[in-house]
C-alpha cells in the first residue's frame, strides 16, 4: 500500500507570493523622496511674542507674563476680548476680520511704527518723525513717570475726548470708539520694544497700559501673531494633502483598491432561496390523524389531554396538583354556573377509553375540548 506522506512530500512545493513587495518598495521609495526634497519650517517672522532682536517685542510679553497680567499669544486673527496689535507691518489680509471683531465690540491696542492700520481704520490720527529725545513726562496714578519718545509719536487730529492716562500731558495713547468696540492707538510705540523697553520708565508704563486695556474685569490680553504670518499649525490631514507628502498621499490611496482586492473576501452571484411550500392547518392535521391511526396512540393521546385539562383547572382554581378529580369538577362547577358536575366529573375521572379505535378516542377527546371551553370562556 503506498504511503500518501510519501506523495505529499513529492509534490513540488509552490513559492510563496511576494505580490505586496513592489507596492511596499514604492512607498518606501516616495518616503524617502519626501524625507530629502521636503521644505523645512519656515522659522517665526518678525515682529512676533517670539523675536528677541532690538525690534521684537518679547521682552513685553515676558514682562507682562511675570508680572501677574494674564496674557497669550494669538495665532487667530480675531481671538478673545482684549487684542495688542504690535508693529504689524503692511496692512494684511486678515485685516477684515479684525474690523468685523472690533465692531463686534473687541478691544484692539494699536502700536505701530507705521500709519498704514491706522488709515485703514479710518482714525483721526497722523504720524509724526522728529529728532526731538527729550523725555516726556506723563502723570499716572503711581506719580510722575518717565517716557523716551525716540523720536517717533502719533498725534491725533483733532484732539479726542478720551486718552489714556486721562490726566496725562502728553497722553500716551488716545481711545477711538469703533462699532461697539474701541481702537486704542499708542502714540510712542516705540517703547514696547525690546532695546527701549529698559529706558527710563517704560517696564512700568507698559504694564499699566496693560491693566488699563484689560478692563475692570482683567481679560486676558492676546498678543496677534497671526499678523507676523505665525499661525497654528496644520493639523494631521491637512499636512498630508499638501506638498511634499501629497504624492505620498496619493499613492497609498492608489494602492488601497489593490490591497482590498486582495485580502477581502470575493463572491459569487447572489442565489435567491428555494421559495418554500407553506403547508395549511388542514395538512398538519390530516399528517397528525394518519400518523395517530397508524401508531394506535389513542390511548396515550388522550391521557394527554386530560392531564393537561387537569393540570389547567387546578392552576387556575388554585388547587394542589393532585387535587381529585371529583373535588375539582365540584370547585369548577361553583366557579361557573351552567357547567355540568356530572359530565365534567366522568371525563375527568376516566382514566382509560373503553375502546381504543378513532371513533371512541374523537368522542372522549371533543368533550375535553367542550368542557375547556365552557370553563376558561364562560
Amino acid at each position: 500500500m503506498a504511503d500518501p506522506m510519501a506523495d505529499t512530500a513529492s509534490e513540488p512545493t509552490r513559492p510563496a507570493s511576494l505580490w505586496w513587495t513592489g507596492p511596499a518598495v514604492l512607498v518606501v521609495v516616495l518616503l524617502l523622496l519626501t524625507l530629502f526634497f521636503g521644505k523645512p519650517p519656515l522659522p517665526p517672522m518678525p515682529g512676533t511674542t517670539y523675536d528677541v532682536t532690538p525690534n521684537g517685542v518679547r521682552g513685553a510679553y515676558l514682562v507682562l507674563e511675570e508680572t501677574g497680567v494674564p496674557v497669550r499669544a494669538s495665532r487667530r486673527p480675531a481671538e478673545g476680548r482684549v487684542r495688542w496689535l504690535l508693529f504689524p507691518g503692511a496692512v494684511g489680509k486678515n485685516l477684515e476680520l479684525l474690523e468685523e471683531w472690533v465692531r463686534a465690540g473687541g478691544r484692539l491696542v494699536l502700536a505701530d511704527d507705521r500709519d498704514d492700520h491706522a488709515r485703514a481704520f479710518d482714525l483721526p490720527v497722523r504720524l509724526e518723525r522728529g529728532e526731538d529725545a527729550t523725555h516726556l513726562v506723563t502723570t499716572n496714578d503711581d506719580g510722575r513717570l518717565r517716557l523716551d519718545p525716540e523720536g517717533l509719536a502719533f498725534q491725533t487730529t483733532p484732539p479726542v475726548a478720551r486718552v489714556w492716562p486721562a490726566n496725562a500731558n502728553p497722553p500716551l495713547a488716545s481711545i477711538h470708539s469703533y462699532g461697539r468696540g474701541e481702537v486704542w492707538v499708542v502714540h510712542y510705540p516705540k517703547f514696547l520694544q525690546n532695546a527701549s523697553l529698559r529706558r527710563a520708565n517704560h517696564s512700568v508704563l507698559l504694564v499699566r497700559l496693560a491693566e488699563a486695556s484689560s478692563g475692570p474685569t482683567r481679560e486676558r490680553l492676546h498678543f496677534d501673531d497671526a499678523a507676523h504670518g505665525l499661525i497654528d499649525r496644520p493639523g494631521v490631514m491637512e499636512l498630508l494633502l499638501q506638498p511634499p507628502a501629497l504624492w505620498t498621499t496619493l499613492a497609498c490611496i492608489a494602492l488601497l483598491p489593490l490591497v482590498l482586492w486582495r485580502y477581502l473576501p470575493r463572491f459569487g452571484p447572489l442565489v435567491p432561496p428555494p421559495a418554500g411550500r407553506r403547508r395549511s392547518k388542514d395538512e398538519f392535521v390530516d399528517a397528525m390523524a394518519h400518523l395517530l391511526e397508524r401508531k394506535r396512540a389513542y390511548q396515550h393521546a388522550y391521557a394527554v389531554s386530560r392531564n393537561a385539562l387537569l393540570r389547567d383547572l387546578a392552576h387556575s382554581l388554585q388547587l394542589p396538583p393532585d387535587t381529585p378529580p371529583e373535588i375539582l369538577a365540584e370547585t369548577a362547577c361553583r366557579r361557573v354556573s351552567g357547567l355540568d358536575p356530572r359530565r365534567l366529573t366522568a371525563a375527568l375521572a376516566l382514566q382509560d377509553l373503553p375502546r381504543i379505535d378513532a371513533v371512541t378516542f374523537l368522542r372522549h377527546l371533543t368533550e375535553l375540548s367542550r368542557l375547556r371551553r365552557e370553563f376558561f370562556h364562560a
